[in-house]
């Protein structure tokens, strides 16, 4: 049976706006175990019939034939039936003849180093082993690549002009092994040497007139043990696979790809630590304003609302909003007595929900757990201490020492009606009997409070006036954020002080209908909502609810000190964004030209490996594979870069940044997760799409011919 059988083979390329035909209605059996030689003048199709045979040239009209059946599928025909041998020895230049001759054996074979070993020095090649191609002299290389070529262990051994450059000597040599180590094999030479064809040629041809003509043919059929022989050395064909033997090409060219991505790695890395020291300053200003503050509180004012009214606005804003209210809390103007004297005291609703907000700031004592049992403010209790006796020291006093002392006052809680003589006389006071329960130190939700200021403020200017006592506010510099009232007079909408005592929301709600005749007739103007200790949810939810209804109003200045301290580093990083992105194009545009460049150095490579029996599919893959590894190595020196700038740099950039030296970081090597994501994902891109890109253009089954 005849291995090659072609018929009707016609071939022909475009030349501009002609058609060339190189190949005419060619049939020709070429038989098992023959050796053919093909001659004719350059440019006849010689070369052009080779890759028809071998399945790499698939534009052609008529039919191939393998063992009499219609190839199917080339790449499978080729990977398990075809060896070739070229002119040039084409080895892969940055690995060793072991490598070589490796990429060459199939994934079923065990033991592939040791049948390499014994292939070269079947050819000849035992002290060579580790030495790469240049390190050979080109007869020493064509043996290479006989051995290679036996690696493949295929039935059809296709030798393109594989002794065009060696001396008469040599090609003697070469031609003796080849037949030598392929004995029983269909060899086909494509040659101008007539002598080796008169030597060697079972049967010698020539391209006449676009068609095969035979000058010379002698029959030498194939024994029965060496047909045997053959089919029991064999490698079924499920086993004929050359998935993830590849040898790395691209990275190969180590100092090439240092010089293309150089100036990526550097970019990247200013571009981490740049967003990761933006990130930094921006976390540290957020976490000194969530030590100076409480967060979860913010502080409104309106015309005039109802409670009932208060609490049905909450409701229907949280029915709309994601970012949600949490709890609600307001003061009455009210007073207490102590003795005979009766002091101004501004009583604070808590609900029981808000547990956890006010239960943190408590210093002694505990969180009410009934109605008639009240918190009282530290700065309050002491001025009630040092009212009672003066001599305490008021500075020095412990949380648990102003805890108890408190609890000995004879403080009473009547209070006469606002509305007195308007309403029956049992309506006129509330009379319970509280008790005293915790201290809370509430200043946190007060901004720039400088509580030695204050209490010097309170011993030396006790009967201070209303005017005096703003002026003197304002000339320290103390913004309060609690409504000051002397008894039932509203002072002002700005100024603030501390005298608060809480009451448990049943507890409020009794005393502001005993007092103030209902839940409906009071309008608070001042009120302090809840919400998640959160400066992102803060500034929303005050935002969203100033809106809501149009009828409410107050800044808030915890996020309007936020934003103060982040538009001081605005202008930073509106300047170095501007910068990266200019100096991204540039290090992008040569990234992807270097690795263009290493791609078209590579052609040579990919043929060889085309001629191996590797699909273009997989070829494909082990380049967007290596582009793969040469991402994640950039993404490793950038991560590198990173640490040495922010190692020299870190503390003065932050510090530039940081224009009110707030900010305290535990480490300067700071990056968050999104710039390393972003710089990894911005490298995979460049890498892989600047690889596919090139491949996109390379015709890989031209590469072979």
């Amino acid at each position: 049976m005849h291995d090659i059988k072609l018929k009707s083979i016609s071939k022909s390329y475009s030349v501009g706006d002609e058609k060339q035909i190189v190949l005419d209605d060619l049939s020709h059996n070429f038989a098992s175990g023959k050796i053919s030689f093909i001659f004719g003048p350059s440019g006849c199709g010689k070369s052009s019939l080779l890759n028809i045979i071998a399945g790499i040239d698939k534009n052609y009209s008529g039919e191939v034939l393998y063992k009499g059946e219609t190839i199917q599928d080339y790449d499978k025909f080729r990977r398990e039936n075809i060896s070739f041998i070229f002119q040039d020895s084409n080895l892969i230049p940055h690995q060793n003849l072991l490598k070589n001759i490796v990429i060459a054996l199939h994934n079923g074979i065990e033991n592939k180093e040791e049948l390499a070993i014994n292939l070269l020095k079947k050819v000849g090649l035992s002290e060579h082993i580790y030495k790469k191609p240049s390190m050979l002299s080109t007869g020493e290389r064509q043996r290479a690549s006989i051995a290679r070529a036996l690696a493949r262990n295929t039935d059809i051994l296709l030798c393109d002009e594989p002794t065009g450059s060696l001396d008469e000597t040599t090609k003697i040599e070469i031609c003796d092994l080849i037949l030598e180590v392929f004995k029983g094999k269909t060899i086909i030479f494509v040659s101008h040497d007539e002598e080796l064809a008169r030597i060697y040629a079972d049967e010698i041809l020539t391209i006449d007139n676009k068609k095969l003509k035979s000058i010379k043919e002698k029959t030498q059929p194939e024994s029965d043990s060496q047909i045997e022989r053959r089919a029991e050395n064999k490698i079924k064909p499920e086993d004929s696979s050359f998935k993830n033997r590849f040898y790395i090409n691209i990275l190969s060219e180590k100092l090439k790809l240092f010089n293309s991505l150089q100036l990526l790695v550097i970019i990247l890395g200013i571009f981490i630590f740049s967003i990761g020291s933006f990130k930094a300053v921006s976390y540290g200003i957020d976490q000194y304003l969530y030590g100076k503050y409480k967060a979860d509180k913010i502080t409104l004012s309106s015309a005039g609302m109802s409670l009932n009214a208060l609490l049905q606005n909450i409701e229907d804003y949280n029915g709309k909003f994601k970012e949600k209210i949490y709890g609600l809390t307001l003061g009455l103007p009210s007073s207490i007595r102590l003795e005979k004297e009766k002091l101004p005291v501004f009583i604070n609703m808590m609900q029981e929900k808000n547990k956890a907000s006010f239960s943190e700031d408590i210093i002694a004592g505990r969180f009410p757990e009934n109605p008639k049992e009240i918190l009282f403010s530290k700065y309050y209790a002491l001025k009630l201490l040092y009212t009672f006796d003066n001599l305490i020291d008021i500075k020095n006093i412990s949380a648990g020492d102003l805890f108890n002392r408190l609890k000995e006052l004879p403080i009473s809680y009547k209070a006469v009606c606002k509305f007195a003589g308007k309403v029956p006389k049992d309506s006129d006071f509330y009379d319970e009997d509280l008790k005293i329960v915790g201290i809370i130190d509430d200043l946190r939700y007060i901004s720039d409070f400088d509580e030695g200021l204050f209490f010097e403020m309170k011993k030396f200017n006790e009967d201070m006036d209303v005017s005096g006592f703003v002026a003197f506010m304002r000339n320290i510099g103390i913004n309060l954020n609690y409504p000051f009232y002397l008894g039932e007079e509203e002072i002002s909408d700005s100024i603030y002080v501390n005298e608060n005592i809480y009451f448990l929301e049943e507890e409020f709600t009794k005393y502001l209908s005993k007092i103030y005749l209902s839940e409906t007739a009071y309008k608070f103007t001042y009120f302090d909502i809840f919400i998640d200790e959160n400066l992102d949810t803060r500034k929303k939810v005050h935002t969203n609810y100033l809106l809501f209804k149009s009828i409410f109003k107050g800044s808030d200045n915890i996020s309007l000190e936020r934003k103060s301290y982040l538009d001081d580093i605005y202008g930073y990083k509106l300047s170095i964004i501007f910068t990266l992105i200019i100096l991204g194009v540039i290090a992008v545009l040569s990234a992807y030209n270097g690795l263009k460049n290493l791609i078209t150095a590579k052609r040579k490579d990919i043929g060889i490996y085309r001629s191996l029996g590797y699909t273009t599919k997989e070829l494909k893959k082990m380049f967007i594979k290596e582009g793969l590894i040469i991402s994640f190595f950039v993404c490793l020196a950038s991560v590198f870069f990173f640490m040495i700038i922010s190692l020299f740099l870190g503390e003065y950039f932050i510090n530039l940044l940081d224009c009110s030296r707030i900010v305290n970081l535990k480490s300067l090597f700071n990056f968050d997760i999104f710039s390393l994501s972003a710089a990894f994902l911005i490298i995979i891109l460049i890498i892989i799409i600047s690889i596919s890109s090139e491949l996109k253009k390379t015709n890989i089954d031209e590469l072979i011919r």
